[in-house]
Formats: C-alpha cells, structure tokens, sequence
C-alpha cells in the first residue's frame, strides 16, 4: 500500500515532539523525515484513488506535481538543517507540519483534500508567526490568520458552487466553466480572488510583506517557501489561460518593483522580489498554452530553490551579526555564504548560460510583439537595480566576519549544490524534466546578449546612483477592510455605551507578558465579531448556493 507524503511527514512530527528532549535522535528526525517524503513522492503512482466515508479521494501524483514535491523536500531538508543549527524545535516541528499541509494540498485530486490542506497550512504558519522573537509577532500572526481566513472563505465559497453543480469532487478547470451559464462567475472570481490572496497579489500583498518578518529567521525560510508556491501552482491547475490573470501579473510586478527599490529591510526585500516573479509566473499562467504551463512550473521549481537559497544566506548573516538592513550590509568574510549568494542571485537575475534564463525567455517570448514584453525586461532590471551592490563594494571597510555552525554550512552547501545541479545541468536530468528539455531553438542567443546588457544596466545604475531606502508598509486590503468594519462597530456602539471603547494594545515585551496580560492582542470582541461576520457571509451565501 502506498503511503502519502504528507502523512509520512506528520509521523516523524510525532516522533519529533516524542524526542524533542533527546537531542541526537530528535535531529536524525528532522533531517531523515524530508528524505523520507521525497523517496515517497519519487515512487507515488500518477493517481491513486480511495473511498473515504463514501467520498472519492484521489491523490494526484502527475509529474508537475511530483516537480514542486521534490522541490518542496530538498527546502524542508535544508530549512531543518538551519533550524537545528540554530536549535529552534518548535519551528522546525510547526515547519515541518506546515510542509506536510502543503503535500497535502499540492497531491490533492480532489476539492475536500485541496481545502483541508490549505485550512491547515493556514493554522500552522500563523503558529510560526506567533512563536517568532519580534515583538509584534503576536499581532502579526492575528492579522495574518484573519487574512488567511478571510481568502479560504473566498475559496471555499467557490467550491461549494462547483461541488453542487457538477456533483463531483474531482478537481477542474475553472477557465472552462466561466463560458457555462449554470455556473455563476462571480462565485468563480470571488474564489480566484481568495488564491490571489494568497500569492500576495496587489492589493493584498501585505500580509507577506509586513508579517512575515516578525517570525523568526528560521520560521522566516519555512513561511516564504510554501504558501504563495503552492497558491500559485492551484491557480496553474484551476485558471489556467484566464487572460486577466496577465494585467495582475503587471500590477504584482510594478507594485513590487516600486517597493523593492525603496525597501531598506533584507526580509522585505526578499519578499517584494518574489512577489515580482510571481507576477511573471502568473502573466505565463495567462496564456495557458503548453509551452506556458512548462515554463511556468520549471521556472516555479527553480524559483522556490533559488529563494530559499537566499532566504538561508540573509537568515544567516541576521543570525549572525544582527543585521536587519541592505544598508547597514558590508563585505561578508564568510566563503560559503558569499558562495550560496553568488549562485542564488545568478539564478534569480538568469544569467546567461543557467537553464533560468532559458525558462524565462521562454515566458518572455510569449508576449512577443506586445507591449506586455517589456515587464519581464523590467523585472530582471529592477531586481538586479534593488540588490545592495555598492555596500558589498565599499573600499577600506572592514570586512564583516561570520562564523557559521556545522550544520548551517550543510544547509548552505546542500541548497548550492542543487543550484548548480539544475541551473547547469537541468535539460540531463530526466527524471526532472519527464524526458523533456529546457532548449527552446532560435532564441537563445538574442536572449543572452540581452540580459547581459540588462544585467550590466541595471549593476551600474545600483553603483553610480543609489536611492535612499527606508522601511516601506505594504498594502493589504483584508486588513484595510478589518479596520474599517471595527471603526464602523466602535461608532455603532459607542452611541449606547458611555464608557469609551475599549482599544487594543500593540506594545509586547515578552511571551509571558503576552500570555499573562496582553490576551486582548489574540482575542477580543472586535476581532471576535469580525470573524463570525465573515462565518455568516459565508454560511449565508453557501446556503443559497445549495438552494
């Protein structure tokens, strides 16, 4: 019988808080659990299908899926190995579980295993949130949750329509089902909204941005690594060829550009960098050809792997030293960490010769001849533009050493040897690629000479003129509706009551001073009454979906 990687990983978790005390077997755990997932996903039949109460549940192995599956494991290896240098057990058991959610959402076949796994995914990363060092963790993992929240609302609303519609929980292609008069297609993009959502598309990109950099540096590698990949890959699987998903690929990527450019904190920045490859990811997705989707998912696979890479790099140098802004950056007397840049940033900017800027030139050349050509030229000239180029390049500085542990250069080393492995080498590795290759004939030699002249651009302009950065606040629309809906409940009440309302504090000290007398900051009647408002909305329109 064959056995499901996500449950795989959630048995070692158990064996994880069974040994949490016993440190040698509690690290064999942590780093065998990974290998162990992946050697399931290599063998996972392409669909496997059983009965579950009277309900179909069908387990999607496809090759796609198993891509991002390997892509997903060879992070959790990594990501644990960091967290054990570091001796963070909680994060890495509230990681792993995260990972294990998402297994569970990225094999899903079916709408019931999709909307569990997400539901999870949701409680476990807001938990990362909320055990991180910073003191507006507690507040931010609140405002994440209700973020979260408020989209798995949206997109269980979606699935209610389809599931009674169509009588099946299979999944399929909602693109399809906007031509079709008994589906109503206002249910439909209030679903894709709530996936947009989750990828930290514009508006809404706040809830990555502002919130993620409260957990701590290893919950940090775990959050930006699954949610809005695998979000995503559901909006490949679900919209695939919706051309209006290009014009929020454009937002996503002048958005974050903006931002990126003036952003002063290295986690922002890594963020508003991944928003923007979204962006061109989900402008792919638009196009819904075959050529699209390949190129979509290779480029998501070296994505999550590149930016992971960079994640453990900047977790490092934090770590390390302390330090939170590109401006306070220097020279980095550490080997493997320069190592672990070079090539993370290699693959992120598709230098010439890496199967990334074969990938990419292959989305780019999509929108030949369309005005839309010129974002991924402006993605690769901002994203090399908004690195921290003149501070590593500072003459008589002294140079900023660092010390790593053993295991931290294991996880560096790891996620640089697969770099190179499938940024050098990816067209050989067949059992990546299902037999195919990443040579697309007649462009590549243009496209090279291109990105050289881009590259080059964008790395003198990033020496000769530097912009002052300063720490920028994202949008998030979910929380701007949050606030207005408790300003409408303060003015409501406030008419009825004489005592002043009641105000929440944001000021944390300490996790005891949280529990203690700071509750209000978890849970109160506002936050309360905001959450059941959204229950009821969604209770209401389910019911008359059924009808």
């Amino acid at each position: 019988m064959y056995h499901h990687p996500a449950f795989i990983v959630l048995a070692f978790i158990v064996g994880l808080i069974a040994t949490r005390k016993q440190e040698k077997i509690f690290r064999y755990i942590a780093i065998f659990m990974p290998i162990a997932a992946l050697i399931s996903i290599y063998i996972m039949p392409p669909q496997v299908i059983f009965d579950l109460f009277k309900t179909e549940i069908i387990w999607d192995g496809s090759f796609y899926n198993k891509l991002i599956g390997f892509a997903f494991c060879i992070v959790l290896i990594a990501a644990n190995l960091y967290s054990i240098g570091q001796n963070k057990k909680l994060e890495i058991i509230l990681g792993s579980a995260y990972a294990a959610s998402s297994l569970l959402c990225l094999f899903a076949g079916d709408f019931l295993s999709l909307f569990i796994g997400l539901e999870l995914m949701m409680l476990f990363s807001s938990s990362i949130i909320f055990i991180g060092e910073g003191r507006f963790s507690i507040r931010s993992a609140k405002k994440y949750f209700i973020t979260h929240f408020t989209s798995s609302s949206l997109i269980l609303l979606g699935i209610v329509h389809i599931i009674s519609k169509s009588k099946s929980l299979t999944l399929i292609s909602i693109t399809s089902l906007m031509s079709n008069p008994e589906y109503s297609n206002v249910v439909l993009i209030m679903m894709l909204i709530g996936l947009l959502i989750n990828i930290a598309a514009f508006p809404f990109s706040g809830w990555m941005v502002n919130y993620y950099q409260n957990a701590s540096t290893s919950g940090f590698i775990y959050l930006i690594s699954f949610t809005t990949k695998l979000s995503l890959l559901l909006i490949l699987k679900l919209f695939s060829g919706l051309l209006a998903l290009k014009y929020v690929g454009i937002m996503m990527i002048l958005y974050a550009s903006i931002k990126a450019i003036l952003e002063n904190n290295i986690l922002k920045l890594l963020c508003y960098l991944s928003i923007m490859a979204m962006g061109l990811m989900l402008m792919g997705i638009s196009i819904g050809s075959f050529v699209a989707i390949n190129s979509v998912i290779y480029y998501l696979f070296i994505h999550i792997l590149y930016k992971a890479s960079l994640s453990l790099c900047t977790a490092s140098v934090i770590d390390s030293i302390g330090i939170i802004d590109c401006s306070d950056l220097k020279k980095i007397s550490n080997n493997t960490i320069v190592l672990s840049s070079i090539i993370s940033i290699a693959m992120m900017i598709s230098l010439p010769g890496t199967s990334a800027l074969q990938i990419k030139s292959a989305i780019s050349h999509l929108f030949s001849g369309d005005v839309f050509y010129l974002a991924p030229i402006l993605l690769s000239l901002i994203t090399v533009y908004s690195l921290p180029w003149k501070n590593c390049f500072k003459k008589h500085v002294a140079n900023q050493r660092i010390l790593l542990n053993n295991y931290t250069q294991a996880s560096l080393i790891l996620m640089s040897f697969v770099l190179i492995c499938v940024g050098l080498f990816g067209s050989k590795l067949l059992f990546l690629t299902n037999g195919t290759t990443f040579d697309y004939p007649v462009m590549f030699s243009f496209d090279s000479l291109k990105q050289l002249i881009i590259i080059s651009l964008g790395f003198y302009l990033a020496l000769k003129y530097k912009i002052k950065k300063f720490h920028t606040e994202s949008i998030n629309l979910i929380e701007w509706f949050g606030k207005i809906f408790l300003q409408l409940h303060s003015w409501w009440f406030s008419k009825s009551n004489e005592d002043p309302p009641i105000t929440e504090s944001w000021s944390i000290d300490s996790l005891e001073h949280q529990i203690s007398t700071k509750l209000t900051v978890i849970h109160n009647q506002k936050t309360a009454i905001f959450i059941v408002f959204i229950v009821f909305l969604t209770t209401l329109i389910t019911l008359l979906l059924l009808a």
